[in-house]
């Protein structure tokens, strides 16, 4: 069990599926790679990762969904098989733990991404507001951020 802090629940829209976890985030993220906006249909996904530890419950029965990234790291995803809502993943880069999609995790979480990633696939008429959000134009690893001032890559 984790220890100790504040609990959130993420659900499906169906309610079936589920995650609660206990405690701060380890990080959270803002993906705008083609990937991440084919699962959720916007512009970005919204990441919330938490460490295995911190996971208190799931519930229903998810189907689990296999890519691998454009860097040749599997990332499996949970989804309702009544509704379809991905609700959490478990990601090779992250074997410690889980990914929550963030938006689920209801009006009592507050997202605080720490960075945004590929934003070269950013649609053009979307962006980031918050200037001093490090804006990668690829993943965090491909070097410095390439804008931190909240305007495009």
């Amino acid at each position: 069990m984790a220890g100790g802090g504040v609990t959130h629940r993420a659900a499906c829209s169906c309610g079936d599926l589920t995650v609660t976890v206990q405690g701060a985030p380890n990080f959270q993220a803002v993906c705008s790679c083609t990937d991440c906006q084919e699962r959720t249909g916007s512009a970005f996904g919204m990441s919330v990762y938490y460490d295995h530890a911190q996971v208190l419950e799931k519930t229903g029965n998810p189907t689990r969904y296999r890519r691998v990234s454009n860097r040749d790291r599997a990332l499996d995803f949970m989804f309702c098989p009544i509704c379809g809502v991905t609700v959490w993943w478990e990601a090779e880069f992250f074997p410690q733990g889980i990914g929550i999609a963030g938006i689920l995790l209801g009006p009592g979480f507050e997202f605080e991404p720490k960075f945004a990633v590929w934003a070269q696939s950013l649609p053009d008429f979307a962006h980031y507001t918050n200037p001093a959000l490090p804006v990668y134009s690829k993943g965090s690893s491909d070097g410095p951020p390439t804008r931190a001032d909240g305007g495009p890559p």
